[in-house]
């Protein structure tokens, strides 16, 4: 049975990390998602209203290679060691008060997003290649004592966040995501006691070339 549309509550929620990958021609995969690129000139397959920057999911019938349509599959991994994430949305408050005002005015300025992950350090997803802590420190890795090393070189930080508030588990539901460029800015491990050992990250939005920020709400037949 689907989940009813009334509050949502926490562990309804869930983020994954997203790779991308540019498609230029063959037929979408059902049930995943996509940012489009460009809207080609020839009769396009992808969902009609859809804008570019903008994601959608698939139902496999999309077939892109006549249309010069040109995709961003987002290729998504669940990050199962973050037990809770928040962001903040504002935008900045222009002051455009003169002299002959009687009241102070102001102007809504370019909104900005700021955000928070905590979690549980889990090995080999916490610190994953290209995840939060390869953001700020090579990782070096060996196959046992006198064994071949690999390093995962650090990263720039910015990484592609989808942030559910409501993930699909069945027919019917509605599923909501922010779909978020980012850039990860601080990292924090905690360690202490008997307690589980801790982390906690910031992000801020990035500009990135193929996506912007919004959120993508869909519902589920």
């Amino acid at each position: 049975m689907a989940r009813d549309s009334g509050p949502l509550i926490g562990f309804y929620g869930k983020l994954a990390q997203a790779a991308t990958t540019e498609i230029t021609t063959g037929t979408l995969t059902a049930d995943t998602k996509y940012i489009v690129k460009t809207i080609g000139t020839g009769p396009s397959t992808i969902p009609a209203g859809v804008e570019v920057g903008k994601s959608f999911v698939a139902d496999g019938t999309e077939d892109i290679t006549s249309s010069g349509d040109v995709v961003v599959e987002l290729l998504e991994s669940d990050k199962c060691d973050v037990s809770s994430w928040s962001i903040d949305l504002s935008k900045a408050e222009i002051d455009t008060t003169t002299l002959c005002d009687e009241v102070n005015k102001y102007l809504a300025g370019r909104p900005d997003l700021s955000g928070t992950l905590e979690g549980i350090y889990k090995l080999n997803i916490t610190d994953a290649d290209d995840g939060v802590l390869n953001a700020f420190t090579d990782i070096v890795r060996q196959a046992g004592p006198g064994g071949a090393v690999t390093v995962d070189q650090s990263t720039d930080g910015e990484l592609v966040l989808l942030l559910y508030k409501q993930k699909r588990t069945d027919s019917g539901d509605i599923e909501q995501c922010y779909v978020a460029p980012v850039t990860i800015l601080t990292y924090n491990d905690t360690i202490s006691g008997q307690d589980a050992q801790a982390f906690t990250t910031s992000f801020r939005i990035a500009p990135n070339d193929d996506i912007d920020f919004h959120l993508l709400s869909v519902t589920h037949p």
